[in-house]
């Protein structure tokens, strides 16, 4: 198990790489308004993909007759053409999108990017399928040969194009050779049949997928919607470079934090004592890690967006601190969702979804009175911590276990990033964020250490050397 763990890790965190090299080389190469193009058609495709995506791939592992071949060819053409009315609906919409955005000469670069869904509509299944006898190299193989071939042709595309139809052509070159992988790797041969029974089988089991996907819209992009339409492009392309440099190491963290203790907390869902401690060590991990990462935005955030971008991007540095904020509070939340998850209650992450999609029309009512960025991130922060509430208070009920342990340290996490906000609101220009010898720097670094000492669920689990200990 443990050997799958790393596996998919490890797939997860090359892929991972392998898409900010991407993102970082073309903020690098092309111009700030041509990367706020290029990062839309990013944010178009996920939200196309969101309010589509049923689970169908979820489908062919988990069900007992996934790997049936008449199952898996139904899932394939039901696939294929879910991928087709997503294809038609991005088509249709691209004028509207390139309005939206005040970049109506670009429409036809919307249309184009209508390929995607068509073309990922082909990926073959049978690579999901053989996850159902833990088999998960072709899957992984798949999707990081692709990702690393985005990355290759970002030079000879640059010479070509030298703007934002470099993260166009990256985006489509790399599905086209995700499917093609899935089809090369395949052990069957491609079948696509339409079944009534199976879609409406399909629709059954992936309707509340599609409703937490729709609030993940809100939850992932919801802030850069607001920004680009209120503040424009250039506004955009800072957040969403700063989303992309503080998104990629929470969330890798995140799955390795939770590869490594769900497996173990599923098993132990029945010994009430075992699964409490193992909690406990769950979120006092969440709470050192997600601390941190602040502090190192907070110490080495400056330097780094000067080392990779220069000045280009140097409006993104007054803001950087609260994207991690808003990503560190994140963090914590998934404990909560995930410790519920190894009970069997599914419904943590939606309801805390819901929280945190409601401060959006808040955050976009005040974007317009202030007219600045840092108010919306402000206002997705409060709804971050208001939506890791929710979700602490759901698993309480949900799963019964005593609180107490995490107080001391989430008190101590919270106070850390509030020595973080201390320290962006004193900083009156672009050269006092690199003063790191500052008092509250100081004190984040000591909070740190004092989280270490209290977190004693973490140090006892630790010291037990209980970590590879599973019961299947």
């Amino acid at each position: 198990m443990l050997r799958s763990i790393l596996l998919i890790f490890s797939g997860n965190a090359f892929g991972s790489v392998m898409l900010l090299v991407r993102n970082l080389l073309i903020a690098r190469l092309i111009s700030v308004e041509d990367y706020g193009v290029a990062a839309t058609f990013a944010v178009t495709m996920a939200v196309i993909e969101m309010l589509t995506t049923i689970g169908l791939h979820l489908l062919v592992v988990q069900a007992e007759d996934g790997g049936d071949p008449d199952v898996q060819a139904g899932l394939q053409g039901f696939h294929l053409l879910r991928s087709v009315l997503s294809a038609l609906v991005l088509f249709f919409s691209a004028g509207f999108i390139a309005n939206y955005l005040e970049v109506p000469e670009i429409a036809w670069a919307y249309r184009v990017l209508a390929l995607l869904p068509l073309i990922y509509g082909f990926y073959h299944f049978d690579v999901y399928r053989m996850q159902r006898r833990m088999n998960y190299v072709p899957e992984i193989l798949s999707h990081t040969s692709s990702a690393f071939f985005a990355v290759i042709v970002i030079l000879p595309l640059y010479y070509m194009f030298g703007d934002f139809r470099v993260m166009l052509f990256s985006i489509l070159l790399q599905d086209i050779v995700m499917v093609a992988a899935s089809h090369y790797l395949a052990e069957r041969p491609y079948r696509i049949t339409l079944d009534k029974a199976l879609i409406k089988r399909a629709l059954l089991f992936g309707w509340p997928l599609l409703i937490n996907n729709i609030l993940m819209i809100g939850v992932f992009h919801g802030e850069k919607i607001i920004v680009v339409g209120e503040f424009g492009i250039a506004s955009f392309a800072l957040i969403a470079l700063g989303y992309t440099l503080t998104q990629a190491p929470t969330q890798l963290l995140s799955k390795t934090v939770t590869s490594f203790f769900v497996p173990q907390l599923s098993s132990r869902k029945n010994q009430d004592d075992e699964f409490s401690h193992m909690s406990m060590a769950f979120f006092q991990c969440q709470f050192i890690l997600a601390t941190c990462f602040v502090l190192g935005v907070v110490v080495v955030g400056p330097f780094m967006l000067v080392l990779l971008f220069g000045d280009k991007y140097a409006e993104l540095i007054p803001l950087f601190i609260w994207l991690a904020l808003l990503q560190g509070i994140a963090m914590v939340k998934i404990a909560s969702t995930q410790i519920s998850i190894a009970r069997a209650f599914t419904g943590n992450g939606m309801w805390a979804n819901v929280v945190r999609v409601i401060a959006l029309p808040f955050a976009w009512y005040y974007a317009t009175i202030t007219g600045e960025v840092v108010t919306v991130l402000w206002i997705g922060i409060i709804g971050e911590i208001l939506s890791m509430i929710t979700s602490l208070y759901l698993m309480h009920r949900q799963v019964k276990i005593s609180m107490r342990p995490i107080w001391v340290p989430m008190g101590l996490m919270f106070f850390a990033m509030g020595m973080a906000m201390v320290f962006a609101l004193q900083q009156t220009d672009i050269s006092d964020y690199h003063n790191i010898l500052s008092l509250p720097v100081l004190a984040m670094a000591c909070i740190i250490v004092a989280l270490v000492f209290v977190s004693k669920d973490l140090r006892g689990y630790l010291a037990a050397r209980n970590i590879v200990s599973y019961q299947e």
